[in-house]
């Protein structure tokens, strides 16, 4: 590992850092303030809860460190045979826990969404929960559970020849950990300030890493991983991934489960819903292209999030949601982004074609600029209030600046070939 890419990694790092604290996503949570700016709870209060979640990583750090990098004593190696129940593994996990993801994430989220819409409340026992995530979260932890017992049944050693497999199952476990705390979280600390209180944040990491884990484990890491159904299993898992994303950032905003009149909501900078929608999608369509180069790839993921938000519309279609508040069926963002990835997938193609070695950067490119320009959308829908001059400027280079740092990171040789 080189030192120049090191310091691209640590470039990163702290650029995403002062991205994020620029856009005061965490204000109320840091300053103890409710919604409406008033003082909810002392910040030391607060950080208990911080240091709960400080000491649930350092465990599943030591974890992580005991099987995968402490001293081994003796040694053991895989037969021919062991080798091949590692597949078996494989596609067992990717089987159960991406049917599972998948339920979990284009089910079980939407339809928990789609209550918040019609009765304006949460309920940790409500039917969307009972039905649609919990029973989801147990398939996954009995999997996991399952799994981490046969891989450390002989040795450490035999873990450490299964990384990829303990990289999925120590993610399951901190998927699972970062899950369960959301209701321990608002016996503690009430109702939630925004979308954003630290375990939504945290799940809705672990998804994404959850999802994009399978999705390389089926067509990565599996023997004939890229046939059909393994490839559709990996694509879908991306699916559901980015539509727990969209579901988190757009119902500040375009589904308005957070009232836009809260003092907290009002002290985000003008740029940030647009960009915060442009980064997660920049990410998305790298990660999909980089683990699938296929020339409809990003477009065919995104295209099943829009699916799945078009039916899931259809079904609040049904119940008494007040229409004019939200913008359920045809949400802009999704749409915009939809067209953006169409246009990386195109701009890719193109360049690949030509062998233009910049054709990541070339693709990103031009996902920027029409997600920028689907933020004139936003504004004349009433989603966003307007954005200055110097507020487009700001994240445009802040998505520019965190798209060209993780293309370095994520592909440093910039390599990859189109399979077309």
């Amino acid at each position: 590992m080189s030192i120049f890419y090191k310091a691209r990694s640590v470039a990163l790092s702290i650029i995403l850092i002062v991205f994020f604290y620029t856009t005061n996503i965490w204000y109320g949570e840091l300053h103890g303030l409710d919604a409406q700016g008033k003082v909810l709870m002392d910040k030391p209060y607060f950080g208990y809860g911080v240091l709960a979640y400080i000491f649930m990583f350092s465990i599943l750090t030591s974890i992580g460190w005991f099987v995968y990098l402490a001293p081994l004593n003796g040694k053991n190696h895989l037969s021919e045979s062991e080798n091949n129940l590692s597949q078996r593994r494989y596609k067992i996990i990717a089987i159960i826990i991406g049917i599972s993801f998948i339920i979990f994430t284009l089910g079980g989220a939407s339809w928990d969404v789609t209550w918040h819409l019609w009765l304006r409340t949460d309920d940790t026992a409500w039917l969307p929960h009972i039905l649609g995530i919990y029973p989801w979260f147990l398939v996954i932890g009995v999997t996991v559970v399952i799994c981490l017992g046969q891989v450390l049944a002989k040795s450490r050693n035999n873990a450490r020849k299964e990384k990829d497999l303990g990289l999925i199952i120590i993610l399951g476990i901190f998927f699972l950990l970062t899950s369960f705390s959301d209701p321990v979280w608002h016996v503690i600390y009430g109702k939630d300030i925004t979308a954003f209180s630290l375990p939504h944040a945290l799940t809705l990491l672990a998804i994404i890493l959850m999802g994009m884990s399978i999705a390389w484990l089926c067509v990565r890491k599996i023997k004939n991983g890229t046939t059909g159904a393994w490839r559709a299993l990996a694509v879908i898992c991306l699916a559901g991934s980015w539509a727990d994303f969209f579901l988190t950032f757009t119902s500040e905003f375009e589904l308005q489960i957070q009232p836009s009149t809260d003092v907290i909501f009002q002290l985000r900078p003008n740029w940030y819903y647009p960009a915060m929608i442009c980064l997660g999608g920049l990410t998305f369509v790298l990660v999909t292209k980089k683990l699938i180069p296929k020339f409809w790839s990003a477009s065919v993921v995104i295209g099943l999030v829009v699916f799945d938000r078009v039916i899931w519309g259809l079904i609040g279609g049904t119940l008494p949601i007040n229409w004019n508040e939200v913008h359920v069926l045809f949400i802009p963002s999704y749409l915009v982004s939809l067209i953006a990835a169409v246009v990386f997938d195109t701009v890719f193609y193109i360049a690949d074609k030509k062998e233009i070695p910049s054709k990541f950067i070339l693709a990103g490119l031009g996902f920027i600029v029409i997600n920028w320009l689907g933020a004139l959308d936003y504004e004349a829908l009433g989603i966003i209030k307007t954005i200055s001059l110097e507020g487009v400027i700001i994240g445009i280079l802040a998505n520019m600046i965190i798209y060209y740092l993780m293309v370095n990171v994520i592909l440093p040789n910039h390599k990859e070939v189109m399979d077309s």
